[in-house]
C-alpha cells in the first residue's frame, strides 16, 4: 500500500500536506505548487469519471474514494475564490503585501502565462511518472498510475502507442482543466462586478 502513494491523487494530498504543515515554506514555493495543482485538477476528475473499485473491498472505501477526490478538486478552487472575492491581482508572487490566497489568479498572466504553466505541469508529470514511477512499477509488479497497463474499460489503448497516447491526453487534459478554471474565475469576477461587489480594478479586467 505504501507504493500506492505515488498515484497522482495521493501525490496531490502530499502537496496539500506540504502547503499546510511544512514549516516555513517559502511564499514562492507555495505559489508554484498551487499553480501546478491548477493543471492537475483534471486528474481527480478523470478518476471520478472512470472509477476503479477493483481493490476496494473494505467498508466505506467507495464513499471515501468520492470524498477524497471531491476535496482534491475543491482545494484549488478555494484559492481562486479567495483571489476573486478579495479583488487582489498580483503579478509578483514575492509581493510581501499579498497573502498567498489573495495572489493565485489565472486571469493575470494572459496567454503566455497560461501556456507556461501547462508546459511546466506537463513536464513535471512526465518526468515523475516516466522516469521514476514506471521503473518502480516494473520493480514492484504493481500497476502504479496504470503505467504498465491501461485502467479497466480502456483496454483498447493497449499497444505500442499506449504511453504516447496517454502523454498526448495528459497535455490536452491539463490545458482544458486550466482553461475551465480560467472560465470559472472570469465568470465569478463578471458576476461580482455586475452586483458591484468587486473593486474597480477587477471590473476593468473582466469588462
Amino acid at each position: 500500500k505504501i507504493y500506492v502513494m505515488v498515484m497522482p491523487c495521493n501525490v496531490l494530498w502530499i502537496l496539500a500536506m506540504t502547503l499546510c504543515y511544512y514549516p516555513n515554506i517559502s511564499y514562492e514555493s507555495a505559489y508554484k505548487i498551487i499553480q501546478v495543482w491548477m493543471s492537475f485538477v483534471g486528474l481527480p476528475l478523470v478518476a471520478l469519471a472512470n472509477p476503479d473499485f477493483s481493490d476496494s473491498v473494505l467498508f466505506g472505501e467507495v464513499f471515501f474514494f468520492y470524498f477524497h477526490h471531491f476535496f482534491l478538486i475543491s482545494y484549488p478552487l478555494y484559492y481562486i475564490m479567495q483571489t476573486t472575492l478579495s479583488g487582489r491581482k498580483q503579478n509578483n508572487p514575492q509581493d510581501p503585501n499579498a497573502s498567498l490566497s489573495e495572489s493565485i489568479s489565472l486571469l493575470t498572466f494572459g496567454f503566455m502565462g497560461f501556456l507556461k504553466w501547462v508546459i511546466i505541469s506537463s513536464v513535471y508529470f512526465a518526468l515523475f511518472y516516466y522516469t521514476f514511477v514506471t521503473p518502480l512499477s516494473i520493480y514492484t509488479g504493481l500497476n502504479l498510475n496504470y503505467m504498465l497497463h491501461p485502467p479497466p474499460n480502456q483496454e483498447d489503448l493497449v499497444g505500442q502507442g499506449y504511453r504516447v497516447t496517454t502523454c498526448g491526453f495528459g497535455i490536452i487534459m491539463f490545458t482544458l482543466t486550466r482553461l475551465f478554471l480560467v472560465v470559472i474565475e472570469w465568470s465569478l469576477c463578471k458576476i461580482l462586478s455586475v452586483f458591484g461587489v468587486a473593486p474597480n480594478h477587477v471590473k476593468s479586467k473582466v469588462s
